[in-house]
């Protein structure tokens, strides 16, 4: 039962609730003719024209084409979003480094910078890497005649995404409190939209990635921290205080050590990849194994018993995380990513990856009716999960309400307020 609003709207609130309607809807279908919108968003036929006049006067929308039409009706021109004139700016600020990425409004990567670095360098440094990437790209778009509309960023949270300020991440120094929207826009004079990485990933996988065409998706990115992003009826679900998706800090062994949080035995601790080279450093019975890449600690063939019982313990505990997730959100799909899931896809001699162990493991574990029903799957969008999804932070903002964004393209764009060719 869906509870009735205190306020109406206005004509102009319907005006712009119907331009995102029709925009978002050719997001998701695709090449899609002005009579299939009719009958997908139930508006009258000169309502959709309208609209897609004015969307294709702002270089939102184009024609492209034709659909062949059925029996021996007329051909249908087909409507998609128009990806010739603008951009955004995509940043995934790490542990381990800073990407950033040119994408277009369909989602195209046209661009990648990329560079390493260490959470001890802190804000200073690894503002420094992403300012340069993000002028580097922003240089590139001029070049290819795009404007671009705003920088999106990915950053272990949590993150307080009203203010666009990081409040307090574990295991990442220097960034308490830091308002990195403020930093950004400051610079840049574009909008900037911040929040937290798994949050981020979990959109892009949402909109062009694994989650494609489904309602309710968890991402649980498991690399340095464990962190989590929920699409609950095709939108990212951030809490009342943004803290939705925080996995990494459930409890899954009480007696566990504690965790920068505050909380003991959270899943972060005991099975992101410093919880994993200490477990492997008491199997090992010394310090080598940090020495050693994560894919090699997890190479059974090399190591048959002591890789085995690394696996075990990681697929323990990521099964846990899972399992809490499909209770506490009932999704449609479970997606897994990040370094410890790359990791651990390498197999030989047929052997299960990470990713099989950890599903078997949960349809033992988890509710039958769950167990059955809920897809467990690798991300789609690889290394440019993040990336991608703060991309499409802006691009949610944009496609939600164009005709804010419309006075802001017209101010840096020339050709904004063009008639559409």
């Amino acid at each position: 039962m869906r509870l009735l609003r205190e306020r109406g709207e206005n004509q102009s609130d319907v005006r712009a609730t119907n331009l995102a309607v029709v925009l978002d809807a050719i997001r998701r279908h695709g090449a899609i003719s002005r009579t299939e919108l009719t009958k997908l968003t139930r508006l009258t036929p000169s309502a959709v024209t309208n609209i897609i006049r004015e969307l294709a006067e702002h270089h939102l929308v184009r024609e492209s084409g034709v659909k062949p039409a059925a029996g021996s009706g007329r051909k249908q021109v087909k409507l998609t979003i128009d990806d010739r004139h603008f951009a955004v700016i995509g940043v995934d600020i790490a542990r381990t480094h800073v990407q950033s990425l040119l994408v277009q409004l369909t989602g195209r990567i046209l661009e990648r910078a990329s560079a390493p670095c260490r959470a001890s360098e802190g804000p200073e440094r690894l503002l420094a890497l992403a300012g340069s990437q993000i002028e580097s790209l922003r240089q590139r778009a001029d070049t290819l005649g795009l404007t671009v509309l705003g920088i999106g960023i990915g950053i272990p949270g949590p993150v307080d995404t009203a203010r666009g300020v990081v409040t307090s991440p574990p295991n990442f120094p220097g960034w308490r409190d830091f308002p990195l929207r403020r930093w950004v826009e400051e610079r840049f004079q574009l909008p900037v939209f911040v929040d937290d990485d798994a949050k981020a990933a979990a959109l892009g996988e949402s909109w062009f990635g694994a989650g494609q065409g489904l309602e309710s998706i968890v991402y649980v990115s498991v690399g340095m921290g464990i962190g989590a992003g929920v699409i609950l009826g095709g939108e990212l679900y951030r809490g009342v205080h943004d803290l939705a998706g925080e996995i990494g800090h459930v409890t899954v062994d009480a007696n566990g050590p504690r965790c920068e949080c505050g909380n003991v035995g959270c899943l972060e601790i005991m099975a992101a990849i410093p919880g994993l080279y200490r477990q492997a450093a008491v199997l090992w019975g010394n310090d080598q194994v940090y020495e050693r890449e994560l894919e090699e600690l997890f190479d059974v063939t090399r190591y048959p018993d002591l890789a085995r019982v690394l696996r075990d313990y990681a697929v323990r505990y990521l099964s846990a995380g899972v399992i809490n997730a499909i209770n506490a959100y009932d999704p449609e799909r479970i997606i897994l990513g990040g370094r410890v899931l790359d990791a651990g896809a390498i197999s030989s001699d047929n052997a299960p990856t990470l990713l099989e162990e950890i599903r078997a493991e949960v349809q033992q574990r988890a509710f039958a009716v769950a167990a059955g029903r809920v897809d467990l799957v690798g991300r789609r969008l690889g290394t440019d999960a993040t990336a991608l999804g703060a991309a499409t932070l802006l691009m949610a903002e944009v496609f939600a309400c164009p005709a804010r964004y419309w006075q802001h393209w017209a101010a840096t764009s020339p050709e904004a307020s063009g008639e559409a060719t």
